[in-house]
Protein backbone atom coordinates (compact mmCIF):
# COMPACT_ATOMS: atom_id res chain seq x y z
CA UNK A 1 0.00 0.00 0.00
CA UNK A 2 2.76 2.41 0.85
CA UNK A 3 5.00 1.54 -2.62
CA UNK A 4 7.31 -0.02 -0.27
CA UNK A 5 8.43 -3.77 -1.49
CA UNK A 6 6.95 -7.20 0.47
CA UNK A 7 9.09 -8.03 3.66
CA UNK A 8 8.50 -12.26 2.86
CA UNK A 9 6.78 -12.64 -0.42
CA UNK A 10 8.91 -12.09 -3.21
CA UNK A 11 6.84 -9.46 -5.36
CA UNK A 12 7.42 -6.40 -6.07
CA UNK A 13 4.01 -4.66 -6.13
CA UNK A 14 0.39 -5.69 -5.64
CA UNK A 15 -2.88 -4.41 -6.13
CA UNK A 16 -3.87 -1.79 -3.65
CA UNK A 17 -7.28 -3.35 -3.54
CA UNK A 18 -6.14 -6.57 -3.32
CA UNK A 19 -4.17 -6.11 -0.02
CA UNK A 20 -6.91 -4.18 1.61
CA UNK A 21 -9.55 -7.01 0.77
CA UNK A 22 -6.96 -9.34 1.64
CA UNK A 23 -6.70 -7.37 5.31
CA UNK A 24 -10.10 -7.10 5.88
CA UNK A 25 -10.57 -10.96 5.17
CA UNK A 26 -7.81 -11.25 8.03
CA UNK A 27 -9.02 -8.82 10.75
CA UNK A 28 -12.31 -10.32 10.71
CA UNK A 29 -11.74 -14.23 10.57
CA UNK A 30 -8.79 -14.43 13.02
CA UNK A 31 -9.62 -11.97 15.38
CA UNK A 32 -8.86 -14.22 18.28
CA UNK A 33 -5.38 -15.58 17.11
CA UNK A 34 -4.37 -11.90 16.55
CA UNK A 35 -5.55 -10.57 20.06
CA UNK A 36 -3.75 -13.93 21.39
CA UNK A 37 -0.41 -12.36 20.24
CA UNK A 38 1.05 -8.99 21.04
CA UNK A 39 3.34 -8.93 17.90
CA UNK A 40 0.03 -9.20 16.31
CA UNK A 41 -1.50 -6.48 18.28
CA UNK A 42 1.20 -3.81 17.80
CA UNK A 43 1.49 -4.91 14.00
CA UNK A 44 -1.93 -3.37 13.40
CA UNK A 45 -1.62 -0.35 15.98
CA UNK A 46 1.60 0.72 14.22
CA UNK A 47 0.90 -0.45 10.89
CA UNK A 48 -2.85 -0.57 9.62
CA UNK A 49 -4.07 1.70 11.84
CA UNK A 50 -2.42 4.82 10.60
CA UNK A 51 -3.26 3.91 6.97
CA UNK A 52 -6.97 3.52 7.85
CA UNK A 53 -7.12 6.56 9.43
CA UNK A 54 -4.91 8.74 6.55
CA UNK A 55 -7.37 7.40 3.94
CA UNK A 56 -10.87 7.92 6.15
CA UNK A 57 -9.77 11.49 6.41
CA UNK A 58 -9.60 11.68 2.34
CA UNK A 59 -12.33 13.34 0.60
CA UNK A 60 -10.97 12.37 -3.06
CA UNK A 61 -13.09 10.76 -5.58
CA UNK A 62 -9.55 9.30 -7.05
CA UNK A 63 -9.21 7.70 -3.90
CA UNK A 64 -13.00 5.96 -3.71
CA UNK A 65 -11.85 1.92 -4.47
CA UNK A 66 -9.48 2.45 -1.72
CA UNK A 67 -12.07 4.48 0.80
CA UNK A 68 -14.58 1.69 0.03
CA UNK A 69 -12.45 -0.99 1.40
CA UNK A 70 -11.01 0.91 4.39
CA UNK A 71 -14.33 1.68 5.71
CA UNK A 72 -15.06 -2.47 5.68
CA UNK A 73 -12.13 -2.71 7.37
CA UNK A 74 -12.59 0.07 10.14
CA UNK A 75 -16.17 -2.21 10.91
CA UNK A 76 -13.67 -5.44 11.73
CA UNK A 77 -10.94 -2.86 13.60
CA UNK A 78 -13.67 -1.27 15.80
CA UNK A 79 -15.90 -4.92 15.93
CA UNK A 80 -13.13 -7.00 17.17
CA UNK A 81 -10.35 -4.97 18.38
CA UNK A 82 -11.80 -1.74 20.27
CA UNK A 83 -10.98 -3.26 23.50
CA UNK A 84 -6.78 -2.71 22.77
CA UNK A 85 -7.05 -0.13 19.81
CA UNK A 86 -9.50 1.77 21.72
CA UNK A 87 -7.77 5.54 21.04
CA UNK A 88 -7.82 4.54 17.15
CA UNK A 89 -11.24 3.20 16.99
CA UNK A 90 -12.40 6.29 18.80
CA UNK A 91 -10.34 8.27 16.12
CA UNK A 92 -12.08 6.20 13.66
CA UNK A 93 -15.24 6.99 14.33
CA UNK A 94 -14.52 10.96 14.93
CA UNK A 95 -14.05 10.90 11.19
CA UNK A 96 -17.24 9.38 9.92
CA UNK A 97 -19.26 11.19 12.52
CA UNK A 98 -17.87 14.30 10.87
CA UNK A 99 -18.67 13.00 7.62
CA UNK A 100 -22.23 12.91 8.58
CA UNK A 101 -22.56 15.65 9.94
CA UNK A 102 -20.68 18.10 7.74
CA UNK A 103 -20.83 19.12 4.49
CA UNK A 104 -18.91 16.07 2.67
CA UNK A 105 -19.27 13.89 -0.30
CA UNK A 106 -22.88 12.17 -0.61
CA UNK A 107 -21.04 9.44 -1.35
CA UNK A 108 -18.77 9.22 1.44
CA UNK A 109 -22.08 10.21 3.90
CA UNK A 110 -23.83 6.88 2.41
CA UNK A 111 -20.78 4.86 3.12
CA UNK A 112 -20.21 6.27 6.79
CA UNK A 113 -23.68 5.47 7.55
CA UNK A 114 -23.15 2.15 6.21
CA UNK A 115 -20.67 1.70 8.73
CA UNK A 116 -22.75 2.63 11.45
CA UNK A 117 -25.56 0.21 10.38
CA UNK A 118 -23.14 -2.51 10.74
CA UNK A 119 -21.98 -1.41 13.81
CA UNK A 120 -25.03 -0.39 15.60
CA UNK A 121 -26.59 -4.01 14.88
CA UNK A 122 -24.03 -5.66 16.19
CA UNK A 123 -21.18 -3.93 18.25
CA UNK A 124 -23.44 -1.25 20.06
CA UNK A 125 -21.76 -2.36 23.46
CA UNK A 126 -18.39 -2.06 22.49
CA UNK A 127 -19.38 1.63 21.32
CA UNK A 128 -20.62 2.25 24.42
CA UNK A 129 -17.81 0.70 26.47
CA UNK A 130 -15.75 2.75 23.72
CA UNK A 131 -17.25 5.93 24.84
CA UNK A 132 -20.68 7.11 25.33
CA UNK A 133 -20.02 10.67 24.86
CA UNK A 134 -19.51 9.28 21.41
CA UNK A 135 -22.32 7.29 20.77
CA UNK A 136 -24.18 10.52 21.87
CA UNK A 137 -22.57 12.53 19.27
CA UNK A 138 -22.92 9.65 15.89
CA UNK A 139 -27.10 9.77 16.43
CA UNK A 140 -26.51 13.50 16.73
CA UNK A 141 -24.56 13.86 13.51
CA UNK A 142 -27.60 11.17 11.80
CA UNK A 143 -30.25 13.80 13.52
CA UNK A 144 -28.55 16.81 11.71
CA UNK A 145 -27.83 15.08 8.21
CA UNK A 146 -31.37 14.23 8.71
CA UNK A 147 -32.66 17.74 9.04
CA UNK A 148 -30.65 19.25 6.15
CA UNK A 149 -32.47 16.71 3.77
CA UNK A 150 -36.28 18.14 5.36
CA UNK A 151 -34.99 21.72 4.68
CA UNK A 152 -34.39 20.96 0.79
CA UNK A 153 -37.49 18.62 0.59
CA UNK A 154 -40.66 19.05 0.84
CA UNK A 155 -42.24 16.17 1.20
CA UNK A 156 -39.86 12.81 2.23
CA UNK A 157 -41.09 10.56 0.16
CA UNK A 158 -39.27 7.02 0.07
CA UNK A 159 -40.32 3.43 0.07
CA UNK A 160 -38.65 1.80 3.23
CA UNK A 161 -39.47 -1.83 1.97
CA UNK A 162 -37.71 -1.04 -1.74
CA UNK A 163 -34.79 -3.59 -2.45
CA UNK A 164 -31.52 -2.04 -1.36
CA UNK A 165 -27.81 -2.82 -2.37
CA UNK A 166 -25.02 -2.70 0.43
CA UNK A 167 -22.74 0.07 -1.39
CA UNK A 168 -19.99 -1.97 1.05
CA UNK A 169 -20.23 -4.85 -0.62
CA UNK A 170 -19.97 -3.92 -3.66
CA UNK A 171 -16.05 -3.94 -4.51
CA UNK A 172 -16.42 -4.37 -8.57
CA UNK A 173 -17.77 -0.77 -8.49
CA UNK A 174 -14.61 2.16 -9.35
CA UNK A 175 -16.08 5.36 -9.47
CA UNK A 176 -18.60 7.02 -7.03
CA UNK A 177 -22.01 7.30 -6.67
CA UNK A 178 -24.24 9.49 -6.61
CA UNK A 179 -26.81 8.78 -4.09
CA UNK A 180 -30.81 9.94 -4.11
CA UNK A 181 -32.27 11.25 -0.79
CA UNK A 182 -34.20 8.12 -0.43
CA UNK A 183 -31.38 6.16 -0.22
CA UNK A 184 -29.83 8.24 2.82
CA UNK A 185 -32.90 8.47 4.42
CA UNK A 186 -33.63 4.71 4.06
CA UNK A 187 -30.16 4.25 5.30
CA UNK A 188 -30.91 6.73 8.35
CA UNK A 189 -33.63 4.43 9.86
CA UNK A 190 -31.79 1.26 9.32
CA UNK A 191 -29.24 3.23 11.50
CA UNK A 192 -31.51 3.53 14.27
CA UNK A 193 -33.52 0.60 13.76
CA UNK A 194 -30.33 -1.48 14.43
CA UNK A 195 -29.92 0.74 17.44
CA UNK A 196 -33.39 0.62 18.71
CA UNK A 197 -33.16 -3.63 18.48
CA UNK A 198 -30.05 -3.13 20.57
CA UNK A 199 -31.03 -0.48 23.02
CA UNK A 200 -29.85 -0.68 26.37
CA UNK A 201 -30.43 1.85 29.58
CA UNK A 202 -26.98 3.71 28.91
CA UNK A 203 -28.02 4.04 25.36
CA UNK A 204 -31.46 5.38 25.40
CA UNK A 205 -30.39 7.73 28.81
CA UNK A 206 -27.95 9.47 26.02
CA UNK A 207 -29.49 9.15 22.67
CA UNK A 208 -33.36 9.36 23.71
CA UNK A 209 -33.73 12.91 22.53
CA UNK A 210 -31.92 13.08 19.30
CA UNK A 211 -33.31 9.79 18.28
CA UNK A 212 -36.93 11.53 18.75
CA UNK A 213 -36.02 14.46 17.20
CA UNK A 214 -35.12 12.55 13.82
CA UNK A 215 -38.19 9.75 14.04
CA UNK A 216 -40.82 12.56 14.29
CA UNK A 217 -39.42 14.75 11.72
CA UNK A 218 -39.75 11.43 9.05
CA UNK A 219 -43.10 10.93 10.56
CA UNK A 220 -44.63 14.45 10.35
CA UNK A 221 -43.18 14.59 6.94
CA UNK A 222 -43.76 10.74 5.15
CA UNK A 223 -46.51 9.46 3.40
CA UNK A 224 -45.41 5.94 3.08
CA UNK A 225 -46.87 3.17 5.47
CA UNK A 226 -43.28 1.12 5.46
CA UNK A 227 -42.05 3.87 6.65
CA UNK A 228 -44.29 4.32 9.07
CA UNK A 229 -44.10 0.76 10.49
CA UNK A 230 -39.99 1.39 10.52
CA UNK A 231 -40.86 4.08 12.75
CA UNK A 232 -42.95 2.76 14.78
CA UNK A 233 -40.57 -0.36 15.40
CA UNK A 234 -37.76 2.61 16.99
CA UNK A 235 -40.36 4.03 19.01
CA UNK A 236 -41.56 0.41 20.55
CA UNK A 237 -37.47 -0.46 20.95
CA UNK A 238 -37.45 3.13 22.93
CA UNK A 239 -40.25 2.99 24.69
CA UNK A 240 -39.72 -0.72 26.23
CA UNK A 241 -36.58 0.30 27.48
CA UNK A 242 -37.46 3.44 29.06
CA UNK A 243 -40.10 1.57 31.16
CA UNK A 244 -37.90 -1.30 32.05
CA UNK A 245 -35.31 1.14 33.12
CA UNK A 246 -37.35 3.32 35.23
CA UNK A 247 -36.09 6.36 32.53
CA UNK A 248 -39.31 8.40 33.22
CA UNK A 249 -38.08 11.77 30.81
CA UNK A 250 -37.59 9.89 28.14
CA UNK A 251 -40.29 7.28 28.11
CA UNK A 252 -43.04 10.17 28.84
CA UNK A 253 -41.67 12.26 25.96
CA UNK A 254 -41.70 8.77 23.55
CA UNK A 255 -45.38 8.36 24.45
CA UNK A 256 -46.32 11.88 24.28
CA UNK A 257 -45.21 12.01 20.92
CA UNK A 258 -46.88 8.86 19.80
CA UNK A 259 -50.64 10.26 21.28
CA UNK A 260 -49.81 12.98 18.69
CA UNK A 261 -50.24 10.86 16.13
CA UNK A 262 -52.77 8.69 17.48
CA UNK A 263 -54.70 12.30 17.93
CA UNK A 264 -54.23 13.06 14.58
CA UNK A 265 -55.51 9.66 12.89
CA UNK A 266 -58.83 10.18 14.98
CA UNK A 267 -59.25 13.71 13.78
CA UNK A 268 -58.94 12.61 10.51
CA UNK A 269 -61.08 9.88 10.34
Amino acid sequence: MEGQPGQWLMIDKISPSFTLELLETILSAHSPLLLRYDQFVKLIQEKVCPLVLKNLQSNDDRNFVVMVRVYRISISLIRYFSKVLDKQCYEFLSVICQKIDKDYQPWDKVLSLEVLRALFGKATEELILLNPNLVSSLVGAIQHCTERIAAKERTLTFNFSAKRANRLDNLTDTQPFSPSMEEMLILVLDCLLALSANVNKQVVEITWASVLETITLLMDRTEDDDTAVAILKIYEGYVNCACSSNLVTARDAFLTSLCKYVELYFTNI
